[in-house]
């Protein structure tokens, strides 16, 4: 009945417009008081954070994004991947399923890759000869999957509230990765033949023009990815290295960016980082008060007395996430969700990563689902279509991952494959 309430309350305050981090710290407080704690245990859990190495690594990969963002770098690299696969069938489609991954990845939030993205490929794929409903869903859907690619403050966030290392999210994300953008490859090429969209030369000069181009910023997303999977460095590690590599190849080599512009971009950055920041506080504080009255063991106890293996509940909990996806943001769910459900699951013998990137792909599936999906209002924005239209363009592409969903969630070796391959 305990963790009933807290719920409703927290979607409650949400509902009634109050602020992410007014909601957690309001209902925390509230929490504490009735149960006759001090207050003062809220900062000091709050305080307690700061010992949380990992939690340096998102201002520094928020910076990263904003400088690649604001620079030329991402839009070279999404230039000289169309120049090598644009000859496909298909092949304008899977440009911009990459350059929806890329800049998602790099700005951090899908809506922004949905902005960038589609001002420059949605109107080529009409050009090109794709249907506009599919043009549509392509653009909407494919900037969700950059959670799951580094430097995704999902990821990170998922992995301090849960406590579960964020290179072994990091790396048994990609098996999950590769799969969806298979599976959106493959439509998009079915659909490419079908509509007999027409296809655009290759021209091996036009691919040593972009990769010259792009070369520098190639290499941030391969240097931070190859870095963490490799084990040569840690998160925090190599989201130090890319804002340093980020500012000397937009400033220095790029010029993109000037050394006046760079004080904007900094307050920008550290506004994003204050907001995320203050909300993983007050969620420590929360997540204490739960811990001591025994939430998340009585909770526990309940779900191994109902659910009498771990495929029944995995399914349960899929069900509860796309719900979830359906009312809240991503990191709202999270914050709440993980400290309830993440100790059930490591009773019902489920490996912590695994459970992970369960609860990702979920979430990823939550931009794109009504009434709360930001990835729907936001493509209805821009492109000035209803939501409703918006939410039917992304349909076919919703059911890819939904099959994927079910392949992530019960071949468990799959999505740990690569983590337990290099043995960590």
């Amino acid at each position: 009945m305990t963790v009933v309430l807290l719920v409703a309350a927290f979607v409650l305050l949400l509902l009634f417009g109050v602020p992410l981090f007014a909601a957690i710290g309001g209902l925390t407080a509230v929490c504490l008081a009735g149960r006759g704690y001090p207050l003062a245990m809220m900062a000091q859990q709050m305080f307690s954070m700061s010992d949380r190495t990992a939690l340096v690594a998102i201002p520094l990969f928020v910076l990263t994004s904003g400088l690649m963002a604001e620079g030329v770098g991402a839009k070279r690299l999404v230039g000289f991947i169309r120049a090598l696969v644009g000859w496909l069938p298909g092949g304008m489609a899977v440009a911009t399923l990459a350059a929806c991954v890329i800049f998602a990845a790099l700005a951090g939030l899908s809506p922004a890759a949905i902005i960038a993205v589609g001002s420059m490929m949605y109107p080529g794929l009409m050009a090109a000869g794709y249907d506009e409903k599919f043009s549509l869903g392509l653009v909407t859907s494919g900037a969700s999957l950059g959670i799951l690619v580094p430097p995704s403050i999902v990821v990170i966030v998922f992995g301090v509230i849960g406590e579960v290392s964020i290179e072994n999210l990091f790396m048994a994300a990609v098996a999950p990765l590769v799969l969806i953008v298979i599976f959106f490859t493959l439509y998009s090429l079915w659909r490419g033949r079908a509509e007999r969209v027409a296809r655009e030369r290759f021209s091996a000069r036009e691919v040593r023009k972009n990769l010259r181009e792009g070369f520098w910023a190639a290499l941030l997303p391969i240097g931070i990815g190859g870095g963490i999977y490799s084990g040569l460095v840690n998160v925090t590690q190599a989201a130090a290295l890319g804002a340093v590599y980020a500012f000397i190849t937009e400033v220095f080599f790029y010029k993109s960016l000037k050394l006046r512009d760079l004080p904007l971009l900094f307050r920008r950055s550290g506004a994003l980082v204050g907001l995320l920041l203050v909300i993983i506080s007050v969620t420590f504080g929360f997540n204490w008060f739960l811990t001591t009255e025994g939430v998340p063991a009585t909770l526990t106890s309940w779900i191994t007395a109902h659910f009498t293996s771990p495929v029944a509940f995995l399914f349960a909990v899929n069900i509860l996430l796309l719900f979830l996806g359906c009312l809240m943001d991503i990191l709202s769910a999270i914050f709440i969700t993980v400290p309830l459900l993440l100790p059930a699951a490591l009773a019902m013998g489920i490996d912590p990563i695994h459970f992970g990137i369960i609860f990702i792909v979920n979430f990823e599936i939550g931009y794109l689902t009504p009434p709360v999906g930001i990835n729907l209002f936001t493509s209805g924005a821009v492109f000035r279509k209803p939501v409703f239209e918006v939410a039917r363009a992304t349909a076919p592409f919703l059911a890819l991952l939904l099959a994927a969903l079910a392949l992530v969630t019960y071949f468990p070796a799959f999505t740990l494959f690569l983590v337990n391959f290099v043995g960590r």
